[in-house]
């Protein structure tokens, strides 16, 4: 018996020894990475780093004059490459495609990952939220990603690549006013955890990398005063107020950032993880302790408290009590 314990322990720490120390793959420029939604945030970060280890990356960009998009084109090196990709038109995701094949002539070059990142986010209760805003996030988070992943799939299962998807913590709870988000991004990653099962054979690895509290250093909310102009027309007169407050800390809190405003060594770290390691893991997430011990009290709870847990931090965010109709 005694045997058997130590010789468990030894495995234990091996075991943890090899995942902590995974091995690390060589990027060359004969390796292809592909980003969409490279304008800033997440998508420039990474762009950054795959060019930075080494990698020829290609960046979609939703405008080429977006300060991300010059950002990059001012690297001037023949590694990085810059293209008009909006997700919504197969025309540009068919663009995006064929500069890659047209990289992919020189018989020395692979398709090494798809690092799908494009997305946006109405923040609004789903009553006020407008059809265009409500199709346009499925639009971009959901058949935007599917689009780019069919479009290069034959690629990347030929070359034996990697899909890399960049979630949302809204995927693990849904906080008032973000319904239709958090559906499109669960969808978007849902999908992917379909295709790791279906593509294993062939060698394929999907990935997915959740970058955690990130919205305050991207651009992702910094059109919500547009947003809100749009929703007033669908707000309930008894709920203008709350309406008031709720879009007054959303456009005071979340203001535009700069392209290179994602920098958290963590981010850096998960997302050099997901393109470097050689085995990589499922997932990697930069959510701090707090939210996952939360996150984990949130799942056991019972869907009456889980709710009213929602409902409780909604409040404490807004400074509002949307059911007693009352400032904080």
């Amino acid at each position: 018996m005694l045997y058997f314990m130590i010789a468990l322990g030894v495995l234990l720490i091996l075991y943890f020894y090899i995942k902590n120390n995974p091995k690390i793959l060589k990027p060359t420029k004969e390796k292809i990475v592909v980003i969409t939604g490279c304008d800033s945030g997440v998508g420039y970060a990474v762009a950054n780093e795959a060019f930075k280890n080494g990698f020829t990356t290609v960046a979609g960009c939703l405008s080429l004059d977006s300060e991300g998009g010059q950002a990059l084109h001012n690297l001037k090196d023949e590694r990085i490459i810059v293209v008009k990709c909006d997700i919504t038109q197969m025309q540009d995701v068919q663009n995006l495609h064929l500069k890659v094949s047209k990289l992919l002539e020189n018989l020395d070059y692979s398709l090494y990952a798809i690092v799908s990142n494009s997305g946006v986010l109405v923040f609004g209760e789903f009553q006020w939220q407008t059809e265009e805003q409500l199709e346009h996030q499925v639009e971009v988070n959901t058949l935007g990603h599917i689009r780019v992943l069919k479009k290069f799939m034959p690629e990347i299962i030929y070359y034996k690549g990697r899909i890399i998807t960049v979630s949302s913590t809204c995927g693990s709870w849904v906080l008032p006013g973000l319904s239709v988000y958090a559906a499109s991004k669960s969808a978007a990653a849902a999908i992917c955890r379909g295709i790791r099962v279906e593509t294993k054979r062939f060698g394929v690895k999907v990935i997915n990398i959740n970058p955690g509290e990130v919205a305050d250093q991207t651009n992702i909310l910094s059109n919500q005063s547009r947003h809100g102009e749009k929703m007033k027309a669908n707000v309930l007169p008894e709920d203008e107020e709350y309406f008031a407050y709720f879009q007054r800390h959303l456009v005071s809190n979340f203001k535009k950032q700069p392209c290179n405003a994602v920098n958290r060594s963590g981010v850096l770290k998960i997302i050099n993880q997901a393109l470097l390691d050689e085995e990589p893991k499922n997932d990697y997430t930069d959510a701090t302790f707090i939210f996952k011990c939360l996150l984990m009290a949130y799942k056991l709870l019972p869907d009456e408290w889980a709710d009213a847990f929602l409902r409780s931090l909604a409040k404490k965010q807004i400074g509002y009590d949307m059911e007693l109709k009352k400032k904080l």
